[in-house]
């Protein structure tokens, strides 16, 4: 059998519909987490988090992560009445992010929270009328 170019123009045209088709089904299975579900509340915000930073960074003391056995530990300045939280931020999947309270200048992270990978740990916390912040990365 010979083709002619009404065949041609047909195989061209299945081809490129199923071209479209297979990147089309392959979008629709992506799953595009945002970064924060409150940006915009977030940048709204940024000031207070630069000044926390700022500090942070008039302190002696540095934030140290020492990963154990059982936990992973974290130890704050040493500093008095801390309120705060600790945001444990997986950067591929919002999944594995967990948020810890804050209630003393040391932090238990249990190992069984945590898969293994990059974390970027994001500590925020008020102590006598200051805010502090500070980021972190973890490789477990």
């Amino acid at each position: 059998m010979k083709l002619n170019w009404g065949w041609g123009i047909a195989i061209f045209l299945t081809g490129f519909i199923s071209f479209i088709l297979f990147f089309l089904f392959q979008a629709l299975s992506f799953d595009g987490d945002l970064v924060s579900e409150n940006y915009y509340d977030k940048e709204l915000r940024h000031q207070e988090t630069i000044d926390a930073q700022t500090n942070f960074k008039k302190l002696d003391e540095e934030v140290k992560i020492l990963v154990l056995d059982e936990f992973v530990r974290i130890d704050l300045p040493k500093l008095k009445n801390y309120q705060g939280e600790l945001l444990v931020y997986r950067p591929s999947s919002a999944k594995l992010d967990r948020k810890y309270p804050i209630e003393g200048d040391k932090i238990h992270i249990p190992k069984g929270d945590l898969e293994k990978g990059n974390y970027q740990l994001k500590i925020s916390w008020k102590s006598e009328g200051k805010s502090f912040y500070t980021e972190k990365t973890l490789t477990y």
